[in-house]
């Protein structure tokens, strides 16, 4: 993926006990010469903000096998793989810290060693557990049909339209009982990297992710390819 286009240095001064002062001391510029800063400091828009710098000021560099590269806007990869979107629930759980939680219950209780694997059943014993914890989160879907819902009436739609609304509330309810299972394989690579994250530490945990890691996975494969290897860095 793009990285994120942080191309400069601050230098921090402390003024006094409330007060600092934050100066750019540097840039980082690639081997072509360009900046991949992307927030144009130097020039805030009326709100005070920086802003990106727009496509049509950016200026184009060559690399040293003649690419066509350009400025102001992170480092984009020859090969771009998107990684999917793990969906609302599976980011509530991480947000919540509930993989976390859930695994120190485990610890506290003398459940969690070596061999505790992620089973089936450690998914049903998972839910239990975030019922016992109030745990509660919104459906994208949730949020745009309380939206309409508030749009509608303020439009004042016939009461069809509500019924319709109604119905599609109760779909959304039944689809979100099925989060568990829509989303399986995330809950459980989450599971899985707290677990090892106990038992092997950080390293193990980062580990016990590559199975997943499309990103790893492609990376790895152009290794492995030197035809590949050697046409994606050609001239």
């Amino acid at each position: 993926s793009r990285t994120f286009g942080k191309g400069l240095v601050q230098t921090v001064s402390r003024l006094s006990e409330t007060a600092s002062l934050k100066i750019t001391t540097a840039r980082y510029y690639t081997p072509s010469g360009r900046c991949i800063q992307e927030l144009d400091y130097a020039h805030r828009g009326k709100d005070g903000a920086a802003h990106a710098m727009p496509d049509s000021l950016r200026r184009t560099f060559k690399t040293i096998h003649g690419r066509l590269v350009t400025e102001a806007g992170g480092i984009v990869p020859d090969t771009v793989v998107k990684e999917p979107d793990a969906g609302p629930m599976v980011g509530a759980l991480m947000r919540k810290a509930m993989f976390f939680k859930y695994a120190s219950s485990l610890a506290a209780r003398g459940r969690l060693d070596s061999s505790t694997q992620v089973t089936d059943r450690t998914i049903s014993d998972f839910k239990r557990f975030l019922d016992s914890s109030s745990f509660r989160y919104e459906e994208d879907t949730e949020l745009a049909l309380r939206s309409l819902r508030k749009l509608a009436g303020e439009s004042r739609f016939d009461r069809g339209f509500f019924d319709g609304l109604d119905a599609l509330d109760r779909l959304t309810t039944a689809e979100k009982l099925r989060s568990f299972e829509r989303y399986r394989e995330e809950v459980k690579l989450g599971l899985r990297m707290e677990f090892t994250s106990r038992i092997r530490g950080e390293r193990g945990r980062i580990q016990s992710s590559f199975a997943a890691d499309r990103q790893l996975a492609v990376a790895i494969a152009l290794l492995k390819s030197p035809s590949d290897y050697r046409r994606t860095l050609a001239p």
